[in-house]
């Protein structure tokens, strides 16, 4: 049988495993926030005090199948949910492919990261966000022009009503132009773009429903729950940890590893917008949180593939450990504690991945090679 479908089935068993392994986090607190926002459109009361509408794009379809084929509110934001990640799996594919890294590896990683099994099936929106900014990642201007700048910073300011995660996009450009080109008329070029579909995008929510993303902004500023930490940098160590859990050692080894990138300012401009994001997050947000740590995910995870190599032929061993380690570090967390905890899941998958780097490097050439041979078979090396 290919390759392709066996990593196809993989990939479908993950995901209906986690659907079944975390079925209690279906609902979780924000569900209700979001069903009362897509029943206030029919009843007319004000239910949505959050300001759920002030992001409008991510609950279109969820109204419709709720309004026009009469589906409740929860089932038609776990339709948008699937349909999302389905698209994340396909954009962050394509994204890869085009980076020159393995677009195989990189779904399962991306698959099995740790707040995927606990956010992407639960019926909210973050997913729909996640396909934005993958989508936009693709849409990139490639060249010195003032044309795709705009169109790509009107796409931007769009897709911030879908959800602010895909502003990761914009994160990504600014640094690949500051090391790229520094063209004055293509950085106005995009902020006129952004500007433009923001202040539209703005005015519709504000005319619409009575408040727009800048109220939401100020809600949660001023929302007493952004205080809620003793200590905001433990809080923040913790949840950046827990955003990648083992995939952070693959990070870690991405320096030792020669990048496949096309040109050296992709280069900078990805590890630029890498470290950046850790450093400037707490000051930018209040709420200390891998489920929105996770929107710089694509940017770590390429960085996690290419460290990924230095296992060479068992770079796929090495992935289904860290795989599932991370998915055992997930349930524990948040569904049920395993014994041992998180300390117990870390320190099994680093021995796993230190011997499986010992046999890469140090056994004997024609012993790696018998005990590496059916890794070798499904492109391991890759």
């Amino acid at each position: 049988m290919p390759r392709t479908i066996w990593l196809f089935l993989l990939l479908l068993l993950i995901a209906i495993g986690q659907i079944v392994l975390f079925s209690p986090l279906r609902e979780q607190p924000d569900t209700a926030t979001y069903a009362a926002a897509l029943q206030q459109w029919s009843t007319g009361e004000n239910l949505d005090r959050l300001m759920r509408w002030s992001r409008f794009l991510s609950l279109l379809l969820p109204l419709a199948l709720v309004e026009v084929w009469g589906l409740g509110a929860v089932l038609a934001l776990l339709i948008q949910q699937y349909l999302a990640v389905f698209l994340c799996l396909l954009f962050f594919y394509l994204w890869l492919r085009r980076q020159g890294e393995s677009g195989e590896k990189g779904l399962l990683l991306w698959l099995c990261a740790s707040p995927l099994p606990v956010y992407a099936w639960a019926a909210i929106n973050d997913t729909a966000g996640w396909a934005a900014a993958l989508a936009l990642l693709l849409l990139l201007p490639t060249k010195n022009s003032s044309g795709q700048a705009l169109r790509f910073g009107f796409l931007l300011g769009g897709a911030v009503f879908v959800k602010e995660s895909a502003l990761l996009a914009g994160w990504y450009w600014a640094w690949l132009w500051l090391w790229r080109d520094k063209n004055l008329r293509t950085a106005a070029a995009t902020l006129l773009g952004f500007a433009l579909a923001l202040s539209i995008g703005l005015w519709a929510a504000k005319y619409a429903f009575g408040y727009n993303l800048l109220d939401w902004i100020s809600l949660n500023h001023e929302s007493d729950d952004a205080n809620l930490y003793a200590d905001w940098r433990i809080a923040y160590a913790t949840q950046l940890l827990r955003t990648l859990d083992v995939y952070w050692v693959f990070v870690a080894c991405a320096p030792f590893v020669k990048s496949r990138q096309s040109d050296a300012a992709s280069e900078r401009a990805l590890w630029s917008a890498s470290l950046a994001a850790i450093v400037v997050y707490p000051f930018l947000w209040a709420y200390m949180s891998d489920r929105i740590l996770f929107l710089f995910s694509p940017l770590w995870l390429l960085l996690a593939l290419r460290g990924l190599r230095l296992w060479g032929h068992y770079a796929w061993a090495a992935l289904l450990v860290a795989a599932t380690a991370n998915l055992a570090a997930a349930y524990s967390s948040y569904v049920q504690a395993i014994a041992g905890g998180l300390g117990l899941i870390y320190v099994l998958s680093a021995f796993l991945l230190g011997l499986l780097l010992f046999v890469q490097y140090k056994m004997p050439q024609r012993a790696r090679g018998e005990l590496g041979h059916s890794v070798d078979k499904t492109g391991g090396g890759a």
